[in-house]
């Protein structure tokens, strides 16, 4: 699981992931919010989680935005 997270770092990864975060391990997410028995086509949960270093983890992070609208 870290070398996979780590992959998303890596220059080149989705056009993101700049060569001074070597080491560090990341991952990002979206969904559809659930309203009224169905989900929201318009309505988004976001969230991001990373740790580093990717070998022997020290510091972690973890932020979920809950109220990310478009389309």
């Amino acid at each position: 699981m870290r070398a996979m997270l780590e992959l998303a770092v890596q220059p080149g990864a989705r056009g993101r992931g700049p060569a001074s975060w070597d080491g560090a391990s990341q991952e990002t997410g979206t969904a559809h919010k659930q309203e009224n028995g169905g989900y929201a086509p318009d309505k988004f949960v976001a969230s991001f989680v990373g740790f580093a270093p990717a070998s022997a983890p020290r510091v972690g992070v973890a932020v979920m935005n809950r109220r990310t609208v478009g389309g």
